[in-house]
């Protein structure tokens, strides 16, 4: 029940058990279209409350529903487009998991669904927050294609206000944005908009496009979150010395554990 999603987690352990793993990744696609993302980045919390932790060790939740995915992906599956009147058109603003979960759930209920996305490439912060050595980009471009392939058109290099306005979205019945949080958080003290302070997203950006980088050897990272741990193990990857600066002892760093730990190794 703490699957933030809703994943049925008993059953589909049940379908692994049984051999069915198919039908175990139908089962997670109900409620979750991106078991292969989830199953690499997300922080499960199911299994800080999964039973057989007061026992010995929790079930290993979030890898099984990697395995399922990959596994699905080996046999090259895909949700089908449900047969059926189409009930009306919706548009949807930003591409990143929000959006792109809204149209996969509207497609499913016989919507005709086109998302809009500013950059050139779909995937929001999935695709340009996320280093690739946790997210591979072909696992998010799987998934993405998946939801395509219920009928969902996605349009990219289009920002609302500027090549798309309100007018031309009038004969949809209904619009969701979800246009992200694309703006990291600044710390609002002398110095910090000089030329050698860059933001933990827009570096992640950065060499998520492939952008080259002028940096120097050794990089100071302030902060101890989870964006801090990615950007210091990005610059550990380009050849770079990277220290991590937080106000507070490393056991209250907010950071997940297991990323802290791989970070140090």
């Amino acid at each position: 029940a703490a699957c933030p999603v809703g994943n049925d987690i008993v059953r589909f352990i049940q379908k692994i058990t049984q051999e069915d793993f198919e039908g175990a990744w139908n089962l997670i696609k109900e409620e979750n279209p991106f078991p292969g993302i989830c199953g690499r980045v997300c922080f499960h919390p199911c299994e800080s409350k999964c039973n057989r932790g007061d026992y010995d060790e929790p079930i290993a939740i979030h890898a099984l529903e990697r395995f399922v995915s990959d596994f699905a992906s080996n046999l090259s599956k895909k949700i089908e487009k449900s047969p059926g009147v189409r009930k009306g058109k919706v548009a949807i603003i930003g591409s990143g998991p929000a959006g792109m979960s809204c149209a996969y759930h509207l497609a499913k209920l016989h919507y005709d669904v086109n998302v809009f996305e500013s950059s050139s490439s779909s995937g929001g912060m999935l695709r340009s927050g996320i280093p690739s050595y946790r997210l591979p980009k072909d696992v998010l471009d799987r998934e993405i294609s998946n939801i395509e392939a219920l009928g969902v058109e996605i349009r990219t290099g289009i920002r609302l206000g500027e090549n798309l306005t309100w007018d031309d979205l009038k004969d949809y019945q209904a619009i969701f944005i979800a246009t992200g949080v694309h703006r990291s958080r600044g710390l609002h003290i002398p110095g910090e908009k000089t030329r050698r302070v860059l933001s933990g997203l827009d570096l992640l950006r950065k060499i998520n496009s492939g952008k080259k980088l002028k940096l120097g050897d050794k990089i100071a990272i302030i902060g101890g979150g989870n964006t801090a741990i990615d950007v210091a193990r990005s610059i550990l990857r380009l050849g770079k010395k990277a220290t991590i600066l937080y106000r507070r002892s490393k056991e209250e760093m907010p950071a997940f554990e297991d990323e802290m730990a791989e970070a140090m190794e």
